[in-house]
């Protein structure tokens, strides 16, 4: 057996229970949105450091486990308080949104402690998931171009300028950073486990996400602009 079967597929379990971790995350706190009065305390953990969040501690502290990196922490809180911001109420609702909602166990406990988020090897290298084309840079492209906004226009520079800005951003500069930027450009179609991996590892990265953003926002218009990547023709000999 090669020698770098057993750490592969040992570092593919580890992503996969990392993402399936974020998935449960996700859906437990858009289950707790559609309580107006959760909903309200998570949002106000948004842009502050998770020890200033107490409102939102009830709800978010049962997910983090005793040994949960601090970074990891910060990105719970972040993602959780931006889900908040953009929630929207299903178009058929299955209960009054007045109502205290039912946590289902087996997210509830998948999100907690009881499954770690696994991140990390015996080592402490890095085994996030690899780079994904939708990501926040993709969704912001999405929210610009269903607003109608040109790309010449004040509204499409200021989302360029903020995403150069993320690029630069250390962690708590892009978590303080997103919740105006999501806000003001109203992105709701977000990967929301995808960027929880993104801002857990945000500082660990060689290329943060930040840079990856932005070439999916660019790249969102490929469609409308001419092709510059395409197969260039063989040299041709003489004779």
């Amino acid at each position: 057996m090669n020698n770098t079967t057993a750490p592969n597929a040992a570092s593919a379990q580890r992503r996969a229970s990392a993402q399936t971790a974020d998935a449960a995350f996700v859906s437990y706190v858009q289950e707790l949105c559609r309580d107006r009065g959760s909903r309200a305390a998570l949002r106000r953990a948004g842009g502050r450091p998770s020890a200033e969040a107490l409102e939102a501690m009830p709800y978010l502290e049962r997910c983090i486990s005793p040994d949960s990196r601090p970074a990891r922490v910060e990105a719970i809180y972040c993602v959780a308080a931006l889900i908040a911001m953009t929630w929207e109420a299903p178009r058929t609702p299955h209960r009054d949104e007045a109502d205290t909602p039912d946590e289902p166990r087996d997210v509830q406990q998948e999100a907690s402690g009881d499954a770690p988020h696994p991140n990390e090897t015996t080592e402490g290298q890095e085994t996030h998931a690899p780079y994904r084309s939708r990501n926040l840079g993709a969704s912001l492209a999405a929210a610009i171009a269903k607003a109608g906004y040109a790309t010449d226009s004040p509204t499409y520079r200021a989302a360029e300028r903020l995403l150069r800005s993320a690029a630069r951003d250390d962690a708590p500069g892009i978590r303080d950073r997103l919740p105006r930027l999501v806000d003001r450009f109203e992105v709701t179609d977000v990967d929301w486990a995808q960027l929880l991996d993104e801002l857990t590892w945000w500082d660990q990265r060689t290329i943060r996400p930040g840079v990856h953003w932005m070439r999916s926002f660019y790249r969102a218009e490929s469609a409308q602009a001419p092709a510059a990547d395409t197969a260039e023709p063989a040299p041709t000999t003489a004779d």
